[in-house]
């Protein structure tokens, strides 16, 4: 006998002295309390490589981020790291966890506030901040968290603004979805069915529901407004910027060809190019489509959530769709149009980040299963010790599913979890406690990288670089030329032209950057702190220039 339908999805909202659901102050706070001090128990305690280290510097000095920019994290980075202990870097990590954890309180407030027992919302809130891309992304500078609790608050106003119909949470709701998308444009779907659903909703009287639609647009725009930083701070050539790096890369002797100089081209390409320069067209093959969604499969199903949350999810949804005419629907459009939209535009290592806004979803469809669960199983103090017992088993079973896939990959696709960031998190919690690597390479790069030099790297290594000369002014001396191969050879011929090698030589920080070997006559050798090889040059490099990239004439 299917459950009686149950407050949590309630097409309307309740009414009289208990309207307003009491407040759960307690264990608001102590959900906060807990998880903060856990993700910081693990954050990376300072610098980092690649693209943290780049959200280090951006939340330091601002300026404009690979793409899609990412203004609002720049943004609130700078008020996040002008203040608090420890260096500039661990600051901006805190912001991560901070945030982390914040969204999670949020979350547990939206689902308490929706009716669900306490047991049945900690546990959907604990599945999702038990998972691996979660946590790990909460330990490291990243911009997901922020975005994540955008999310959460945009969810909850979307709701209440179509269940009551009223004004303020549409406004409210148009806001916040906007600045959902100056977070993360993986969040694009998922903030087109909402907003879209909103619209569609807008009591219809007349002239009122006109001046309604463009109120809901303005504040949506309105929410967007952290976009308008970019063309700024591109132009104003303010902090680091990206946009320049691109330049440097793609024509480090040249002038920058037409396509890519207006303050508007450059605008657009950093939102639809996916730092494919020129822009590639979206064309994924059948291959590739399966190959994410087999992986999309394994990350819902085993490595993220874990399965028993997976079930819960699933008997959620089916056990609460017919009783909702709003929460549930519009919940598994969200999640059905985010994972097309990941499954196409993405894969590989960032599949899993895009598919952030599914995982959301899916905590409140795992909260809503252990409601229906909990209805039927009563209320007493073995409900508290079993669901406590599954959530570990539970998370037990996604970090081993996840250990275990980095040397068994799973299905015919050779399905594993693959990190954004180019590590292998070998022990069962995600830990970054230990990242000193990056710190200590600017520190020993800094002693022995001879004086006015140009210095060539990988991305990795090349934002930790960038960040000891715009967080620790140090090293200014130093030119820094991204990798590029071969295209960075135009920079070299440009500075063997312009310097004499005996006093400005050129360095290449030995990586994964192997082909550069190939034109060196004679060469020393460095050994950093951290094991890399710096190969420095006095004299001319053997090579024959490859052809620049060139643009498509704009008419």
């Amino acid at each position: 006998m299917a459950p009686p339908p149950t407050q949590p999805v309630s097409a309307t909202p309740p009414s009289g002295p208990s309207a307003t659901p009491r407040p759960h102050w307690a264990v608001l706070t102590a959900v906060f309390a807990v998880a903060l001090p856990g993700y910081l128990a693990g954050a990376a305690p300072g610098l980092l490589w690649g693209d943290s280290a780049e959200m280090q510097i951006l939340a330091v000095v601002g300026g404009v981020a690979h793409p899609t920019g990412y203004p609002l994290f720049t943004l609130v980075g700078r008020l996040f790291t002008a203040f608090g202990p420890g260096d500039l870097a661990w600051r901006s990590t805190l912001l991560s966890a901070t945030f982390a954890a914040a969204t999670l309180t949020l979350l547990l407030a939206f689902l308490l506030a929706r009716g669900l027992r306490t047991l049945a919302a900690l546990a959907g809130v604990a599945a999702w901040g038990l998972s691996f891309t979660f946590w790990a992304t909460a330990q490291r500078s990243e911009v997901y968290s922020l975005a994540t609790f955008m999310a959460v608050g945009a969810l909850w106003c979307t709701v209440l603004a179509l269940e009551r119909g009223t004004r303020a949470p549409r406004l409210a709701a148009g806001t916040l979805l906007g600045l959902t998308l100056a977070g993360h444009m993986a969040f694009a779907p998922w903030v087109a069915v909402a907003g879209l659903v909103l619209a569609w909703n807008v009591p219809r009287a007349g002239v009122r529901w006109l001046g309604d639609e463009l109120l809901l647009l303005l504040a949506f725009l309105v929410g967007l407004a952290p976009y308008a930083y970019l063309p700024w701070a591109d132009h104003a050539r303010h902090g680091l910027n990206y946009l320049q790096l691109v330049e440097v890369a793609n024509w480090p002797a040249s002038p920058v060809p037409e396509g890519f100089r207006t303050t508007l081209e450059r605008f657009v390409w950093l939102l639809t190019g996916r730092n494919e320069m020129p822009p590639i067209p979206l064309s994924p093959n059948p291959r590739t489509l399966a190959k994410n969604g087999s992986d999309t499969f394994f990350l819902f199903a085993l490595f993220e959530l874990g399965p028993l949350a997976a079930v819960a999810a699933g008997f959620g949804l089916r056990a609460h769709w017919r009783a909702s005419r709003v929460q549930v629907p519009l919940l598994f459009g969200m999640l059905a149009a985010s994972v097309v939209f990941s499954a196409v535009t993405s894969g590989y290592k960032i599949l899993s980040v895009f598919l952030i806004p599914c995982y959301l979803t899916m905590a409140v469809f795992v909260a809503l299963g252990a409601e229906s669960a909990l209805a039927r199983f009563g209320r007493t103090g073995t409900a508290w010790a079993l669901v406590t017992m599954l959530l570990l088993v539970n998370a037990g079973l996604a970090h081993g599913a996840r250990l275990y896939s980095y040397d068994h990959p799973i299905g015919p696709f050779r399905s594993k979890v693959q990190e954004e960031d180019d590590r292998v998190e070998r022990s069962l919690l995600p830990d970054m406690s230990h990242e000193t690597q990056a710190r200590r390479f600017i520190e020993s790069a800094a002693q022995v990288l001879p004086d006015n030099s140009l210095v060539i790297t990988e991305w990795r290594e090349y934002m930790a670089l960038q960040y000891l000369q715009h967080v620790d002014r140090r090293r200014l001396d130093l030119v820094l030329q991204p990798s590029g191969y071969p295209t960075l050879l135009h920079k070299v011929a440009w500075w063997e032209q312009h310097h004499n090698l005996v006093m400005r030589p050129v360095v290449v920080i030995v990586g994964p950057m192997t082909p550069m070997a190939q034109h060196l006559v004679e060469a020393d050798t460095l050994r950093l702190a951290t094991g890399q090889l710096a190969v420095v040059t006095h004299v001319p490099l053997r090579y024959e220039l490859p052809p620049l990239k060139v643009l498509a004439k704009r008419h």
